[in-house]
């Protein structure tokens, strides 16, 4: 740490294959205490080869989360090699997993005209009780859900992300450094969305071609759908709601996001093996949390199989809660629409 640059922006590259062999202290909480001691240094994972691995792959989530960087995955030398390349570059400007030209995905409308002075709003509208803005930055668009940037549009529709895709790439080589297109919030024709990165609902959403399979525009967005998520461990904890599970879902909805959900009591549900609640008044949700019986009580799941809040997790260090989430270690972060997720002694949204 006191080979950092003080008060200068810098940029760590974690390369890893597997799981923390030195705690402690954790990997997590080292990083969250440096990017909490360095906020212009940011620490990006690239987890090559633990595609199998659950543990490791929630862990470098972990990192990324609380170093204000991103965790990505790799496979293979290629992969590697891109993912590599987009995690070095330290520029706010290119279309990232983080966002664009300095505005960021989750930048409340105050935020992004506060940097964008002279920026216009296009359009207002409410689409399934969601209020949505459309706001013209001179460089392109960007649309905020509930307050919160959903996605950004570059009027340049040249314009490449970090791991240098765009226009006229194909889809076969965004395949091998992202996967397989995963499932979007919303469909459209010849589109799809590759997750940005670990554990994320960040994605980029592609047009293409569909003669030559070959792109045509690429936009980064939050666009990813919770429902693509293959284990708990997977699940992200945002203004949304938990994983597949979102707020105001009636409970038909719900039990088929997540089959496993069990009715416990009027207007509870649950999923006891991991902690999972949610509660239902006329026959909507209007709060979801997750938790972890202390260990003198009864065993519990490991924190690695639950779901993350920008990576946090439960039996996460509470050091890394300040780099995530400012505002301390009891931290609460600014309501959205009257919700707010609550990170106390255990991550819950009310």
């Amino acid at each position: 740490m006191s080979m950092l640059p003080a008060d200068q922006a810098g940029n760590i590259v974690l390369i890893s294959d597997g799981v923390d062999t030195c705690a402690p202290p954790t990997s997590c909480e080292v990083a969250a205490e440096l990017h909490h001691d360095n906020p212009l240094v940011n620490i990006n994972v690239v987890a090559f080869g633990v595609d199998d691995d659950e543990e490791a792959q929630q862990q470098m989530t972990c990192i990324g989360g609380v170093g204000g960087g991103t965790a990505v995955s790799a496979s293979n030398p290629d992969e590697l090699l891109s993912r590599l390349k987009a995690a070095t570059l330290n520029d706010r400007t290119v279309l990232s997993a983080r966002g664009y030209e300095g505005i960021e995905l989750g930048m409340t409308l105050a935020e992004v005209r506060s940097l964008i002075g002279d920026s216009e709003i296009i359009d207002t509208y409410r689409r399934d009780g969601v209020i949505i803005v459309v706001i013209d930055c001179g460089w392109g668009t960007v649309e905020l859900r509930d307050d919160r940037v959903y996605s950004i549009v570059p009027a340049d529709t040249a314009t490449q992300n970090a791991e240098r895709f765009g226009a006229g790439s194909t889809l076969a080589s965004l395949e091998a450094t992202y996967g397989a297109p995963v499932t979007a919030d919303m469909s459209e024709v010849n589109t799809v969305v590759y997750q940005a990165q670990l554990g994320s609902r960040v994605g980029y959403r592609v047009t293409y071609d569909p003669n030559t399979d070959t792109v045509l525009t690429i936009i980064v967005c939050r666009c990813v759908s919770s429902a693509s998520a293959t284990d708990a461990g997977q699940w992200e904890i945002d203004f949304d709601g938990i994983g597949p599970l979102e707020l105001g879902m009636t409970e038909a909805e719900a039990l088929e996001a997540a089959p496993e959900l069990v009715e416990t009591d009027d207007g509870r549900w649950e999923i006891e093996s991991i902690g999972l609640v949610a509660v239902t008044s006329e026959g909507t949700i209007e709060s979801i949390s997750v938790s972890r019986p202390p260990s003198s009580y009864a065993p519990g799941p490991s924190g690695a199989f639950l779901p993350h809040a920008r990576g946090i997790r439960l039996g996460n260090p509470s050091a890394g809660l300040a780099g995530a989430f400012p505002g301390g270690p009891t931290a609460h972060t600014s309501s959205r629409a009257g919700r707010t997720i609550s990170l106390p002694t255990a991550p819950a949204i009310c």
